[in-house]
């Protein structure tokens, strides 16, 4: 819902009239009940909303955009005047800001209510995802047990700046939060490490030749580090960490996409997570992406060392994962591949 109010010297406060004839408009996002949470005026006469359909386990996004000088939908603005935005493995979303950057792009963020994690998403002034930004137009940043943006804005260059709150990894309550995310890709340096130049402009980056040291290990302190090459070590126990490795034609900046994997009840035909209701239901494997993390790859063998620790405070937890790894340059991007391992205690 929208309501517009007079403001002229007379009759202040009152419902605008000229806006939908009695100075509120309306929309839907879904069947269930719908919250519109943020809202931008545009500096060419519209009026965009982030609302969330509280539909449970469905609940999704929407974006509207309204004509300013008579509250009606724009249809110029995704084909109808609104775009349904469906948060990465299909996982149910709350959006809770939004903004406008300075190129006109719209920028909302707010919680992933399955994972618990912050996402921040961007699309372009015409609503669809920008797959310049994050992973397919999605950054999820791992910043606490569970965290979640409030407010959003960006920076003089084009960064967006969310605040929140997250839980540090042991902490009895939440902490006030403030993060910035890189609104475009840095420039990487080029060439080295023997793997040529690069393909011809304009194609994507060739990631080949994907491995990992061990498939089973323990999680450690460190934090992950790229490097040039490495070397596997021979244990006879379960090591601490494992090293990732893969090839790259040409300088590229790396996305690591962490999916865990976890039981589940087939309900409906969707895989969710056990209740002491669907319990009886088929089981089944969930697949939750915990983290993504980014990294700037070089021409030729990349190694990245992890233990499994994301960030000072925050590591994977204990289980089986999927790792999604894609290499974008120029803003082409790699098909990506794939590694699975597990941590163990």
């Amino acid at each position: 819902m929208i309501a517009r109010f007079t403001s002229g010297a007379v009759g202040a406060g009152n419902p605008d009239l000229s806006f939908n004839a009695s100075g509120i408009t309306e929309a839907e996002v879904g069947a269930g009940p719908d919250t519109g949470a943020a809202l931008v005026a545009t500096t060419g006469g519209r009026l965009i909303v982030a609302a969330t359909d509280q539909t449970g386990t469905s609940a999704g996004i929407g974006l509207f955009q309204f004509l300013q000088s008579n509250g009606a939908l724009d249809t110029s603005f995704a084909g109808t005047g609104m775009e349904r935005v469906a948060l990465p493995g299909g996982d149910a979303g709350t959006a809770t800001a939004l903004t406008l950057d300075k190129a006109g792009k719209l920028v909302v963020a707010g919680q992933d209510t399955k994972t618990h994690h912050t996402f921040v998403a961007r699309l372009s002034a015409a609503g669809a995802l920008d797959g310049s930004f994050g992973t397919g137009g999605f950054s999820i940043p791992t910043i606490g047990t569970t965290d979640g943006a409030q407010a959003v804005t960006t920076d003089s260059a084009g960064n967006p700046v969310i605040a929140g709150f997250g839980t540090p990894t042991g902490a009895p309550d939440t902490d006030a939060m403030t993060a910035r995310l890189l609104g475009s890709t840095p420039p990487l340096s080029g060439g080295g490490g023997g793997g040529g130049g690069g393909g011809p402009p304009g194609t994507a980056p060739i990631l080949s030749h994907v491995a990992q040291t061990h498939a089973t290990w323990r999680g450690g302190p460190a934090l992950a580090v790229i490097t040039r090459a490495t070397h596997p070590r021979h244990r006879h126990r379960a090591p601490i960490g494992t090293t990732f490795s893969f090839t790259l034609n040409e300088s590229a900046n790396i996305s690591l996409v962490f999916v865990q994997q976890e039981p589940g009840r087939r309900v409906h035909g969707k895989c969710v997570v056990q209740t002491k209701r669907n319990k009886r239901k088929p089981s089944c494997r969930r697949h939750v992406q915990r983290a993504t993390r980014m990294l700037a790859g070089h021409a030729g063998l990349n190694s990245v060392a992890f233990e499994g620790r994301l960030n000072p405070i925050v590591r994977l937890p204990l289980g089986r994962y999927t790792l999604m790894i894609t290499a974008t340059a120029a803003g082409k991007q790699s098909p990506s591949k794939s590694l699975s391992f597990t941590i163990v205690r």
